[in-house]
């Protein structure tokens, strides 16, 4: 579940990843 990669926040996470997301 990688959606961070183009968007800078992800539906699962409010804070703005840089790669990844922090709540893997």
């Amino acid at each position: 579940m990688a959606e961070d990669v183009k968007s800078p926040v992800s539906s699962s996470n409010p804070a703005p990843s840089t790669t990844r997301t922090g709540k893997g």
